[in-house]
């Protein structure tokens, strides 16, 4: 897979998705236009897609609506991120409620999420049956992610590690999980398999967390795009366990995920040097926190 061409190919699919020649250029769509357009950012989520479909010989042309949507999701949750943490930067770019104020800024958290269910609706050639799967899942990610978020928001019922990593389940494993149930969905895999997938993208997400959590305590906004320290008020998982039992876990979740990986039927080699790069398997950054 060619990672470049590929994300190039998604921009201009998002591109085009986002861009209606029937109607005036307004404001909500210049909005959603600057989150989910923004280069700067990595599109682990339908990578994650495409790699999974790879597994089941679904070509990326075929699953490129389905990307998109997962994009659309994920960008759509950014702004919220963004104005739950008075955060006034994202990517490098002043964050889309600073740069075009927080009422257009939820008309297009809305706007990506009606983008987002069309084209799961157009899904070029697939089955209406499977379609339906995509938007029953996708509906009940959606709902989960809004519950992780309120949780991140008011810290309430935060108590317990268990507790901090429902949130990370729901806040953020939810829509990876998604991204690989949908790869599996569109290929044809087992209701099994796909439950496995999910599983995988849920660990992930946790794995994910984890770094990002430690990453606001070490890295410069430069490098992360982000401002540093935004979770300093916050129940963590390095706030709660420390990091030596941070690592444990890491590690927990990361073998967990290669041995679901190998379970599956199919050629997932992309799908797992994918998972890697999002869970930040090497960075060396980490090493000696």
């Amino acid at each position: 897979m060619d990672i470049s061409k590929v994300k190039r190919e998604l921009y201009d699919h998002m591109g085009n998705v986002l861009f209606d020649m029937t109607i005036p250029r307004q404001q909500t769509i210049e909005a959603a236009r600057y989150v989910a357009l923004n280069e700067s950012g990595g599109l682990h989520r339908p990578l994650l897609l495409f790699a999974a479909a790879d597994g089941y010989s679904i070509p990326i042309k075929r699953a490129l609506p389905f990307g998109a949507a997962i994009e659309f999701i994920h960008s759509a949750s950014l702004i919220d991120d963004d104005i739950a943490d008075k955060s006034d930067l994202r990517r490098g770019k002043p964050s889309c409620h600073i740069a075009f104020g927080e009422d257009i800024a939820r008309l297009a958290n809305t706007y990506l999420i009606q983008k987002a269910y069309g084209q799961i609706a157009e899904g070029n050639d697939f089955s209406l049956k499977k379609k339906v799967e995509v938007i029953a899942r996708a509906h009940d990610v959606g709902a989960r992610m809004c519950l992780g978020q309120e949780r991140d928001i008011t810290q309430e019922g935060l108590d317990k590690y268990s507790d901090v990593i429902r949130m990370y389940e729901r806040k953020t494993g939810a829509l990876i999980g998604l991204s690989l149930s949908i790869g599996g969905i569109i290929g044809g895999a087992s209701y099994d398999e796909v439950e496995a997938l999910n599983k995988i993208g849920v660990n992930a997400g946790v794995s994910y967390q984890i770094i990002d959590d430690a990453l606001d305590n070490i890295a410069d906004a430069r490098d992360s795009g982000k401002p540093k320290n935004q979770d300093v008020n916050k129940k963590t998982l390095l706030n709660l366990i420390g990091w030596e039992n941070v690592k444990a876990l890491k590690r927990e979740k990361d073998s967990e995920i290669d041995n679901l990986i190998g379970s599956l039927n199919g050629n997932f080699y992309l799908m797992g040097t994918a998972l890697k790069k999002l869970t930040c398997a090497h960075d060396n950054r980490l090493v000696n926190i």
